[in-house]
């Protein structure tokens, strides 16, 4: 699974993402501009690793592996059913 799923705590959201809108590229050709994830924040609901990860376990699945950005943003998970 890969998606936004913030790893900051929540007293950093407002700061990590805003480094993050203001790192979107201009040009909707090169990636998400700061609008569109402007607009993704505003209505996709994105959690964080602290909620997901328990959820993951407690729906019977195993964390083999974990990639969290730099940035705080991006998630990717390789779970197992068990």
């Amino acid at each position: 699974m890969r998606d936004l799923v913030y790893s900051f705590a929540p007293r950093e959201a407002r700061t990590s993402i805003q480094a993050w809108l203001d790192s979107a590229p201009a040009d909707p050709a090169r990636g998400w501009t700061s609008a569109q994830r402007a607009e993704h924040v505003r209505t996709e609901h994105s959690t964080f690793t602290w909620l997901l990860e328990p959820m993951l376990e407690r729906a019977g699945f195993e964390v083999r592996e974990r990639s969290l950005s730099d940035d705080g943003i991006y998630a990717a998970y390789t779970c197992l059913r068990v």
